[in-house]
């Protein structure tokens, strides 16, 4: 069963949507696309990942996949927003190492507590800010639609921290 799961994933048949909280505001129209060209490499014996170019993209149809690149792809919704800071819904299309870590970063939005991808706050929040909260795809043997739900602590979290 684990490689038939496997091989979901690689094929792109599970489908994730994540939560992610980042402080600040952005001028960008959402929903949209974050399609990139996306690169690896190692910074200090660690794993990095980086983008080459930067686009937003309002519809699927306007993206303009480059074979000669590692595309990257999210579609990105505005889920709520305070005088402090942002709570969107992402869902990574392409499977790249910390794309939507990297994606909000590269927007000038990282993630709330991401040190790794250029953070910086006085204040001390208790951990990453990004939450898986939606796996779907199809049973591979029933082939009925499978929902994987957690109970969106995050949208709770920015209720309870991020509304002032």
């Amino acid at each position: 069963s684990l490689r038939v799961f496997s091989e979901l994933f690689q094929k792109r048949e599970i489908q994730k949507r994540y939560h992610l909280i980042t402080l600040g505001n952005s001028d960008l129209e959402f929903p949209t696309y974050f399609h990139d060209s996306f690169k690896t490499f190692q910074h200090r014996g660690k794993k990095k990942a980086s983008l080459n170019k930067i686009h937003n993209q309002s519809t699927i149809e306007e993206i303009k996949l480059k074979k000669s690149e590692k595309n990257c792809l999210s579609h990105v919704s505005l889920v709520e927003k305070s005088n402090q800071a942002m709570l969107f819904s992402a869902s990574p299309i392409t499977g790249r190492y910390h794309q939507l870590r990297v994606q909000f970063a590269k927007r000038s939005l990282p993630i709330v507590n991401d040190f790794f991808y250029g953070f910086k706050s006085s204040e001390k929040y208790e951990r990453l800010m990004l939450d898986s909260y939606e796996i779907s795809f199809i049973h591979p043997i029933s082939k009925k639609d499978i929902i994987v739900t957690n109970d969106k602590p995050l949208i709770k979290v920015f209720e309870d921290n991020f509304q002032y």
